[in-house]
């Protein structure tokens, strides 16, 4: 028998073995077996006349990857309607109350008391229904009310002390101050962006409406740490915050907006305080960027982080600079930052309790 014949018997033969086992699987009285996966003809033939088992491949587990995250501008599209209702109608209010107070007062139609009084009720009574509201539900008009309340205080405030002076910028300070309080507890409980945010504005608002030109930048800087780790106490008291946006930016970029705002001109104080007051607003404004620790994910806390450090290394450096200090020891000062900077992140990553 020449070759070509013995390999065609041989391939006959595995044919016919291959016929006997699919008829053999096939009758009903045996257990089913699952069909054996069959890469070549020269590996199914031996395990089949073996009597062996047919391998068991196991299958890949597919790996669950995370949504993709929108993007601001579908972000901003998602918004619903009556928010955006909602805050232009609180911008109109208060500048129809504002434009209606000065035209009573060109006119003398009412008199300096009276005004204030009419809007610290208006104040109160507003905020109280944006209460009952924001508990309801109803979080659209409650916070329009929130912000028209908290405006009307605030500016009736800053009348009585500023123009009519009724009562010192102290005691006007002190009102904006308990506002800003009451709205940043408020948001606290009912876990509410936009009522943080209201909180914050006044916050920032309170020190440049009610300030007499006597105060200086350590105590601005003292009033921020103060307020920003208010904020952060929010966010770690009711656990949540961290995908906050409006109120994320007033807390870390609006306040050293202000503070570098008011550097150059302020009175400096004591150097040495007002360089304590700026590197532990940095210190709380990396913690809020960071939020290590906390069981949510902050939004973008390394861009936040580079927006503390900057603003935070250009007021260190005007405080040095006008406290005359020695300008090479600067270089203290930035890397002091960064440091802080990269053990916040370094807990940020290894503190294993978000979900």
């Amino acid at each position: 028998m020449n070759p070509l014949e013995a390999e065609l018997a041989e391939l006959r033969g595995r044919v016919s073995r291959l016929e006997a086992q699919l008829a053999a699987l096939s009758r009903p009285d045996k257990k089913s077996v699952p069909p054996m996966p069959v890469r070549s003809l020269d590996e199914a033939v031996p395990a089949a006349s073996a009597g062996e088992a047919p391998p068991v491949i196991p299958l890949a587990t597919p790996t669950r990857r995370p949504p993709p995250q929108p993007a601001l501008g579908d972000k901003l599209r998602n918004v619903p309607s009556t928010v955006w209702i909602a805050g232009a109608g609180a911008v109109i209010f208060l500048i129809g109350a504002i434009y209606g107070l000065t035209v009573s007062i060109e006119r003398g139609w009412i008199s300096p008391a009276v005004r204030v009084t009419t809007g610290l009720l208006t104040g109160v009574m507003a905020g109280a229904v944006a209460m009952r509201l924001l508990f309801a539900g109803r979080r659209e008009l409650g916070l329009t009310l929130l912000a028209v309340g908290v405006g009307t205080w605030t500016f009736a405030l800053y009348f009585g002390a500023k123009s009519a002076h009724l009562f010192p910028l102290g005691l006007g300070f002190t009102g904006a101050a308990v506002a800003t309080l009451l709205a940043g507890a408020l948001a606290a409980r009912i876990r509410s962006d936009g009522a943080m945010a209201v909180a914050l504005a006044t916050g920032l608002a309170a020190p440049l409406a009610f300030s007499s030109g006597t105060g200086s930048l350590a105590g601005l800087l003292t009033y921020f740490v103060a307020l920003s780790a208010a904020q952060l106490a929010a966010h770690y008291a009711t656990g949540t915050g961290g995908d906050w946006k409006i109120s994320r930016v007033l807390g870390l970029a609006g306040i050293w907006l202000v503070s570098l705002a008011a550097s150059p001109a302020a009175r400096l104080g004591e150097p040495a305080w007002a360089t304590a007051a700026a590197a532990l607003l940095a210190a709380v404004g990396l913690t809020l960027a960071w939020l290590p620790r906390h069981p949510e994910e902050p939004e973008a806390p390394a861009v936040s982080s580079v927006v503390v450090l900057l603003a935070a290394a250009f007021t260190l450096w005007m405080v040095w600079n006008r406290a005359r200090w020695d300008r090479e020891l600067f270089a203290v000062v930035p890397v002091a930052l960064a440091a802080v900077s990269l053990g916040l992140m370094a807990g940020a990553r290894t503190c294993g309790t978000r979900k």
